[in-house]
């Protein structure tokens, strides 16, 4: 399949430089590999290479979706114990 033809042609991606952008759409195409291929390419320091734009936009989305989830956490833990808190103020529990 085409996804594994261009998975192995990036396993050489030290040796030749890949037309990036082939890797932008691969990105929008399929994913999973565009992140395995950029995963290679960091670890091969083939960094001319890399899709740094889409790569930066997905650690900032990353970044804001664990901040959502431990605003939506702290809310979810925030209430009980504030209700725990108003019912020791007025002596009814602890």
């Amino acid at each position: 399949t085409n996804r594994h033809k261009f998975y192995d042609m990036t396993q050489k991606a030290t040796k030749k430089l890949y037309d990036k952008d082939a890797l932008k759409k691969l990105y929008d195409k399929d994913f999973p590999l565009w992140a395995e291929v950029n995963l290679m390419l960091l670890k091969e320091k083939a960094y001319e290479q890399v899709d740094w734009e889409n790569l930066f936009e997905e650690i900032e989305d990353m970044a804001r979706s664990d901040l959502k989830a431990c605003i939506s956490y702290g809310q979810l833990l925030g209430l009980p114990l504030l209700g725990l808190h108003c019912l020791a103020i007025l002596g009814l529990f602890g």
